[in-house]
C-alpha cells in the first residue's frame, strides 16, 4: 500500500498555522481516503527520514517549504507536491522543486500555469466541505469579519459605514474555540475581504470553515474564475450594506432556509471526494 504524507510547518505566531491550514490539511486527508493509501498527517515535523521511498509527499504552504529536501525525495522515487496557499500577487515563492503544484484558487492556477516551466502539473484543489458544528442564525445577526483587519485597509471604510452592525473576530485558533464561537447568539453572517485590498482570489480555506458550518457569506468581488466556483453559495458584491440589509429584511425562517440551501449545495459541490475527482488526482496514485 502506497503511503501519502500530508505535512506542513508551524511556529508562526505561536503555532497558528495548525488552525489556519486545517481546512486544506483535512480536505487533503479526506480526499486521499477514497484511495487505497496509508495517510500520514503531521504538523511541525521535519524528520525527513520518516518519508518512505515510492510514496507521495504533500507540503502545505510556503512556511518552511524551503526546508523540504525536494530533490532528494525525487531521487528516492517520492512523488512531491507543493500546496500553494498564498494569493498570486503577494509575491511569495511558489515554484519549489515539487513535481506538482496544488492551489486553492482557480485564478492562481491559471496565473501559475502561464509561468510554470517543464510542463509541471498544476491542479485546482480548494479546501472543501468538512464536518462541523453549525451556526444557528438568530433574529439579530451582526455582519462578522472573521480575520485580521490589519491586512485589510478597506476594513475601516466598511466599518465606518456599517458601524455597530459589523464586528471583527480574530481570536479563534483551535476547534474548541471555534465550536464555542458557533454557539454564540447573533453569529452566522460573514463578510469576506481580500488581503491588502488587492488580492482577488477567493479565500477558500476561510470559506471552508464558514460554509461548512452553515454560514451566510457576503464577499468582496473576486476574480471571475473564482466567483464562478462559489456563486451558488456566496454573495459577491462591493455594496456590503445593501446585501446585508437584504438578508436582515428576510424573515428568520427564510434566512435559515437560505443558509441550509447554501450548505447542502456546498457540501455536494465541494466534497473532498469530488474535488479530487475533478482534479484527476487518481493519476498519481
Amino acid at each position: 500500500m502506497k503511503s501519502v504524507y500530508i505535512w506542513h510547518g508551524d511556529g508562526w505566531g505561536g503555532d497558528k498555522l495548525n488552525w489556519m491550514y486545517a481546512p486544506a490539511r483535512k480536505t487533503l486527508a479526506e480526499g486521499f481516503k477514497n484511495y487505497d493509501v496509508k495517510i500520514d498527517v503531521r504538523v511541525k515535523c521535519y524528520d525527513w527520514k520518516l518519508v518512505k521511498p515510492n510514496s507521495i509527499f504533500v507540503w502545505i504552504g510556503e512556511y518552511h517549504a524551503d526546508r523540504v529536501p525536494w530533490k532528494q525525495f525525487k531521487q528516492k522515487n517520492i512523488y512531491t507536491i507543493y500546496y500553494q496557499s498564498e494569493p498570486w500577487n503577494e509575491g511569495k515563492k511558489w515554484n519549489f522543486d515539487a513535481q506538482e503544484i496544488w492551489d486553492y484558487s482557480m485564478r492562481n492556477v491559471v496565473e501559475i500555469k502561464k509561468r510554470v516551466k517543464n510542463s509541471k502539473i498544476v491542479r485546482y484543489i480548494p479546501a472543501g466541505y468538512l464536518d462541523s458544528n453549525k451556526f444557528m442564525l438568530t433574529e439579530k445577526s451582526k455582519l462578522v469579519f472573521f480575520g485580521d483587519k490589519r491586512w485589510r485597509p478597506q476594513y475601516q471604510a466598511v466599518k465606518n459605514k456599517l458601524k455597530d452592525k459589523m464586528v471583527n473576530i480574530f481570536n479563534i485558533w483551535n476547534i474548541k474555540e471555534f465550536n464555542n464561537f458557533v454557539k454564540k447568539d447573533g453569529v452566522g453572517i460573514f463578510l469576506n475581504l481580500h488581503k491588502h485590498n488587492k488580492c482577488i482570489c477567493v479565500e477558500a480555506l476561510r470559506m471552508s470553515q464558514l460554509l461548512s458550518a452553515g454560514g451566510l457569506i457576503i464577499s468582496e468581488r473576486s476574480s471571475q474564475l473564482d466567483e464562478n466556483m462559489y456563486k451558488d453559495f456566496v454573495i459577491f458584491t462591493n455594496d456590503f450594506e445593501k446585501e446585508y440589509n437584504k438578508l436582515m429584511n428576510m424573515s428568520l425562517e427564510d434566512r435559515r432556509e437560505l443558509a441550509n440551501k447554501n450548505l447542502e449545495k456546498y457540501k455536494m459541490d465541494f466534497s473532498p471526494r469530488l474535488i479530487f475527482e475533478r482534479a484527476k488526482v487518481n493519476e498519481i496514485i
